[in-house]
């Protein structure tokens, strides 16, 4: 019997403390429950030496590849992340130890039964460990987009999230991945849209363990409702 292959995507700008131990932490999960496994960083030519630090921990590790572009942007260096993939499932997260790589797996193998999967900060079990107003904030867009989309997922915006291959292929990845962290408001809805289920688990998002944030959260957050909007109703 063919052993089931994950993906995991990970994009980087500026991720050189994190990204050797975040892999070594992925490939650790994927080995103990027995999945085969391909990885993807997609390195936006970081000034900091990730992609350095990938090459020179991984250069012997055929199943860790490295692909580095000139341009940056999130969403679109994980959809070269998802067209260069070779696994049955496709995993994408976050590269800064905020989602746990022990949880790898669990969504892999829900992807391959439901359809997709995703780690949720707001079902039960689930925490957003942050500051009072970004929980609030956080949970209301999640509850706006849930209501206006029709959609029954109840984390637009985690990015944890694993998607079975077949699936990927039946989408436009033009419509999905532009801008930043939207691209997953798009991908649930167009996933829905063609009657693919999306199974959630709880999941954690802890601040990042080093580095620095890249988001400017009040302009995200009214471009996310912003994008909602448009994705509804076509404008």
């Amino acid at each position: 019997m063919k052993k089931l292959k994950a993906s995991v995507v990970l994009a980087t700008y500026n991720e050189r403390e994190n990204i050797v131990p975040l892999i070594s932490a992925i490939i650790k999960n994927l080995s103990k429950n027995k999945l085969d496994y391909d990885i993807v960083v997609v390195d936006d030519s970081s000034p900091d030496g990730t992609s350095e630090a990938v090459r020179k921990a991984y250069s012997k590790n055929k199943k860790v590849r490295l692909i580095i572009r000139q341009e940056r942007g999130l969403a679109t260096a994980l959809r070269r992340g998802v067209e260069e993939s070779k696994g049955d499932v496709i995993l994408m997260m976050d590269t800064d130890f905020s989602h746990s790589p022990e949880q790898v797996s669990e969504l892999v193998r829900l992807a391959d039964d439901a359809g997709a999967s995703n780690g949720s900060r707001f079902v039960r079990g689930g925490r957003f460990i942050a500051q009072l107003y970004r929980q609030l904030g956080t949970y209301l867009i999640q509850l706006f987009a849930r209501i206006i989309l029709w959609v029954p997922v109840t984390d637009f915006t985690n990015g944890f999230v694993a998607v079975k291959a077949e699936h990927f292929r039946k989408l436009n990845l033009n419509k999905v991945f532009f801008g930043y962290g939207d691209y997953c408001i798009r991908l649930f809805y167009y996933l829905h849209s063609t009657g693919v289920r999306i199974a959630e688990i709880p999941s954690t998002y802890k601040p990042r363990v080093s580095g620095k944030s890249k988001t400017n959260e009040i302009v995200t957050a009214l471009s996310y409702i912003l994008k909602v909007i448009r994705l509804r109703f076509g404008f």
